[in-house]
C-alpha cells in the first residue's frame, strides 16, 4: 500500500465511517479500509482517524433538580470536578469498572456520594471484615432474645437505644419520668407472611421524632392471622412481664418509664380482651361502656363515674358466666396496662367517619344507572365538595382519586374528645 496514505501501527487499525456520515450517504457502498503501513509517520494519525469521535451531550447548563426521592446534580459540582476530559473518562478503566459494578448491583448515586464524603473525612473505606466485626461487637451490647415465633429486646435495652439516638429525651424529661409510646400492629410481608410488630418511641422526643424511621423495634413475631388466640400463641410471657412500670438507669441518672399504648381499633379490642364489633355486642367502644350513639355525651373515656372502662370492672365481668359491657377475655397485658394508658385512635376514627360521610355524599349528589355515567357522576361530586369547602372555609380532606383531595364540611372535635374536654358547641346542620 502507499506510504503517503497509510502508516504501520503496532496493531491493525480499522477506520469506520461515522454513523451520521453513513446515514447521509446511505445509497453509496460502505467499505472498511485496513491500515497497516509502517514508518515514523504514525504520529500523524489522530485519535479521530483511529476512533470515530462522538460528541456527548453538553450537561454544563443543566439545572440541579429534585423530585420525589431522586436528586440530579450537573457535572459542574465541586465533588465531580476532576478536570478529566471526555476521552480520559472513556478510557479510564478504574472508572468504567466502578460504574459497571454500581449499575449491576443497583447502588444509588446517594450512597456513592455519602461514601465519598466519609472518605474525605476519614480516609479510605474500611474493609467489609472490619465492619462485620464492629457490628458483632455492637450486637453483643444489644441482647436480642429469641423465642419460638420471633425475637424481642428487653424494654430497658430498647429505651437506652432510644435515648442514645436522641439525647434531647433526657433534657425534656420532667419529674424524672420518661413517657414511652408502645405500638403494636399486624403487618404482611411479601404475599402471605404475617408478623406482629412491636415498636416504641418517646413522647419527649417531640412530634418530629414520631415517624416510622425514628422508632425502635421492640419485638417481631410471626403469626398466621391477626386475632387474640394467635397473639397469645406467639408472644412469650417474658415480653408481657417487662411492660410494668420500672426504672431505667443511665450512669448516675434514673428515670421511671410510663408506658402508653398506641393501637388501632382492631388491635385495641384484641389486646384489651373486648368483643369489639363481633356478634350481638352493643358495647363497641374500647374506652367506655356506652351502648349506642344516643348516649354520646353522657359517657367518658376517663371518668369511671361516667362509664369509663376499668380493669376492676373487667375482671369482675369475665368472672361471670355471661360477661357484660362487651368484655370477652382478660387483658393481654393483664394488670400492667390500664385503660387510661390507651391512646385514642383518632386517625382511624377520622378515616372511617370520612368513608361513611363520603359514601353518603356521593349517593345523594347524583345517581348513576350505567358505568358510562361514572365520569360525569364524579365531576358532580367534585363540584359539590369544592363549593362546600369554600362555603364552610374548613380543611377537612377526602380523597376521591389519587389526584384529587377535597376539603369538606366542618372539622370534628377529635382533639377535645382525646383531651377529655367538654364540647358544648351546637353542631351545624346542612
Amino acid at each position: 500500500m502507499r506510504g503517503e496514505h497509510c502508516v504501520q501501527l503496532t496493531k491493525e487499525a480499522i477506520s469506520v465511517t461515522p454513523k451520521r456520515t453513513r446515514q447521509s450517504t446511505s445509497h453509496t457502498s460502505r467499505k472498511r479500509t485496513k491500515l497497516s503501513c509502517t514508518g515514523d509517520n504514525a504520529a500523524r494519525i489522530s485519535d479521530e482517524q483511529l476512533f470515530p469521535r462522538y460528541e456527548l451531550r453538553d450537561r454544563s447548563k443543566l439545572i440541579k433538580t429534585s423530585y420525589d426521592h431522586m436528586v440530579y446534580c450537573d457535572s459542574t459540582d465541586d465533588e465531580e470536578d476532576d478536570e478529566l476530559t471526555d476521552d480520559e473518562l472513556l478510557f479510564d478503566e478504574k472508572l468504567l469498572q466502578f460504574l459497571k459494578l454500581k449499575d449491576q448491583n443497583n447502588i444509588t448515586d446517594e450512597a456513592i456520594r455519602l461514601f465519598n464524603i466519609l472518605e474525605l473525612q476519614y480516609g479510605i473505606c474500611p474493609t467489609l471484615r472490619q465492619l462485620k466485626k464492629l457490628r458483632a461487637v455492637l450486637n453483643k451490647n444489644i441482647p436480642v432474645r429469641k423465642c419460638n415465633n420471633g425475637a424481642y429486646l428487653n424494654v430497658n435495652d430498647a429505651v437506652k437505644l432510644l435515648i442514645h439516638s436522641d439525647r434531647s429525651i433526657i433534657d425534656n424529661a420532667s419529674d424524672e419520668v420518661i413517657h414511652i409510646k408502645h405500638n403494636m400492629d399486624g403487618t404482611t410481608i411479601g404475599a402471605s407472611t404475617n408478623f406482629l410488630m412491636s415498636t416504641i418511641s418517646c413522647v419527649e422526643s417531640g412530634i418530629n421524632k414520631q415517624s416510622a424511621t425514628n422508632v425502635i423495634p421492640l419485638g417481631q413475631f410471626k403469626f398466621n392471622k391477626e386475632n387474640r388466640s394467635e397473639i397469645e400463641r406467639v408472644v412469650p410471657d417474658e415480653f408481657i412481664d417487662m411492660m410494668e412500670k420500672k426504672l431505667v438507669c443511665l450512669k448516675n441518672l434514673k428515670f421511671e418509664l410510663d408506658f402508653q399504648m398506641s393501637l388501632d381499633m382492631k388491635m385495641m379490642w384484641q389486646v384489651m380482651g373486648l368483643y369489639g364489633i363481633t356478634g350481638q355486642n352493643k358495647h363497641k367502644c374500647p374506652h367506655c361502656t356506652a351502648a349506642n350513639m344516643a348516649e354520646f355525651g353522657k359517657y367518658s373515656a376517663f371518668d369511671s363515674a361516667k362509664g369509663a372502662r376499668t380493669l376492676d370492672q373487667q375482671y369482675k365481668e369475665i368472672g361471670k358466666s355471661k360477661p357484660g359491657f362487651g368484655y370477652q377475655h382478660a387483658p393481654f397485658f393483664r394488670k400492667k396496662l390500664h385503660y387510661k394508658q390507651l391512646i385514642t385512635d383518632t386517625l382511624h376514627m377520622k378515616l372511617r367517619i370520612s368513608d361513611i360521610l363520603l359514601a353518603e355524599i356521593i349517593s345523594l349528589i347524583s345517581i348513576t344507572d350505567t358505568i358510562a355515567e361514572r365520569g360525569q357522576h364524579l365531576k358532580n361530586v367534585m363540584t359539590f365538595l369544592e363549593q362546600r369547602a369554600k362555603d364552610t372555609n374548613t380543611n377537612h380532606k377526602f380523597t376521591l382519586t389519587k389526584k384529587n383531595e377535597i376539603e369538606v364540611a366542618d372539622c370534628l372535635p377529635f382533639s377535645k374528645i382525646a383531651e377529655n374536654l367538654e364540647y358544648n358547641e351546637t353542631p351545624k346542620k346542612y
